[in-house]
């Protein structure tokens, strides 16, 4: 909250119109602004490159799911412009982008390259800072995520996007466990990786869980159809593949 907040008032962050403060909940939750400044910036935000005709098939394929959904197209074919040309197509910002660590400058060079009026922010460290930057997209790797989740949270994010979601197929581990906290309650979820399962079908599981928990909330529904379980002296065993 701004100082002048608390007196009950607050400005739009562009024209500096005196405005109620309730006004900020009537926008994205990040910046003030007056009904006028918040249209004008939604109609500024494009993408600059023009996706081709697979990519433009696959962010209407996001946009029929309900920006709940796998891309699991092949390594170079454009996943992140899919990613970002839906989300502003359907204008859900923010987004908070998690990766591996050696991805997260590319993510904000493919931003700004294919991008106009979206702005975009990497997160550091382990200790979160204080002062919330409120960008439209903020970038952030697998191994810091859990000192950064009550950022994340007061961010107020509208997609989550899981790029080599591949990196959340065991639920077992911190990692895995630090994404499904984040995603809880978040209205988008996209997972993006050109191998989503390297092994077996029981690998997918978590990540369709954490997309779609409305298909995907029973593992052994999952199990019998797809992983071919089999009765071993010590307990069942899904390590096999089926009907894929």
């Amino acid at each position: 909250m701004k100082p002048y907040e608390t007196l009950g008032v607050c400005y739009c962050d562009t024209c500096s119109v005196l405005l109620p403060t309730k006004t900020k909940c009537q926008t994205d939750g990040r910046y003030i602004f007056c009904d006028p400044c918040s249209k004008k910036r939604k109609n500024q935000m494009k993408l600059t490159t023009r996706p081709f005709r697979y990519q433009r098939k696959g962010i209407r394929t996001i946009d029929h799911f309900n920006g709940r959904c796998l891309v699991a197209d092949e390594m170079g074919l454009g996943k992140t412009l899919q990613s970002l040309g839906w989300a502003i197509k359907a204008h859900q910002f923010p987004m908070v982008v998690v990766c591996p660590a050696s991805l997260k400058l590319n993510w904000q060079r493919e931003v700004h390259l294919h991008t106009h009026g979206v702005t975009s922010n990497v997160l550091y460290g382990r200790t979160p800072s204080e002062y919330i930057q409120q960008d439209d997209i903020t970038i952030i790797n697998y191994d810091i995520l859990g000192g950064w989740l009550e950022y994340i949270k007061k961010l107020k994010p509208q997609t989550i996007v899981l790029d080599e979601c591949q990196a959340v197929s065991n639920p077992g581990t911190k990692q895995s466990k630090n994404v499904k906290k984040m995603c809880k309650g978040i209205p988008n979820i996209l997972g993006l990786s050109g191998t989503p399962f390297t092994n077996r079908p029981g690998e997918l599981f978590p990540i369709l869980q954490l997309i779609r928990p409305d298909i995907y909330n029973s593992f052994m529904g999952y199990a019998w159809k797809y992983c071919q379980p089999k009765k071993k002296p010590w307990g069942w065993e899904y390590k096999g593949a089926k009907d894929l």
